[in-house]
């Protein structure tokens, strides 16, 4: 879908050439696609072992937002929900007393924005920030000779975003953008039921998110 994008908004540049002054203000919804990437520093239980999953994969979701425009300068609110396409790798470790196979992922996340921008014709440069809330997914399956043993948990995690776009009106109605978002969720810990996993904290949890997104003026 990225790929899909990024060509749709080559195709509307070249189409459009040297477009007019853009007026940004008002409501407008769009579909995004990209890539995320998550590391944390995580240990396991009172062991001093310590592992960095990196949870990566493809997003796609949905976004709306308003902009209000006073010469060059744009200030607009957004929020949005997007979802992961494809998982993660899993880190195994294979230590006394617990072998297990630890798999991480990042699910679901929502955001909500505060973005400035200032514009140049058809293009607008920005800044955005804001809150973050991600699911993070934690899978345990113990191996021999202990096997039988699992575990599933998700945490719900909250935290800040800021990043950074380029956006190109290809009309008074549609335009397109590139950007890159850093999301900070801090620390959270898994207690697993099954007494036989120690405890998984979690601490210094950050993704990034490079994405592209066509959007649609109300």
């Amino acid at each position: 879908m990225l790929r899909v994008l990024l060509a749709t908004a080559a195709l509307c540049a070249i189409s459009t050439g040297a477009a007019l002054a853009q007026d940004w203000s008002g409501f407008y919804a769009g579909v995004l696609a990209g890539g995320s990437s998550t590391t944390a520093n995580a240990t396991i239980g009172t062991t001093g072992v310590s592992f960095n999953p990196v949870p990566s994969a493809t997003i796609d979701g949905f976004l709306a937002g308003f902009n209000v425009q006073k010469g060059t300068t744009v200030i607009g609110l957004e929020a949005e929900y997007s979802g992961l396409l494809a998982g993660s790798p899993s880190s195994s470790l294979t230590f006394a007393p617990d072998p297990v196979v630890n798999s991480v992922a990042e699910g679901t996340s929502l955001r909500a924005r505060v973005r400035f921008g200032v514009t140049e014709g058809a293009w607008m440069f920005y800044v955005a920030g804001g809150w973050s809330q991600a699911a993070l997914n934690l899978q345990l399956q113990s191996q021999a000779p202990f096997a039988g043993h699992s575990s599933n948990q998700t945490n719900t995690l909250g935290g800040y975003n800021a990043g950074a776009g380029l956006e190109y009106a290809f009309s008074s109605h549609s335009s397109g953008r590139i950007e890159y978002i850093f999301d900070h969720l801090g620390s959270t810990s898994f207690r697993p039921s099954d007494s036989f996993f120690s405890t998984r904290y979690f601490s210094n949890i950050q993704a990034s998110t490079y994405r592209a997104t066509l959007n649609v003026r109300l």
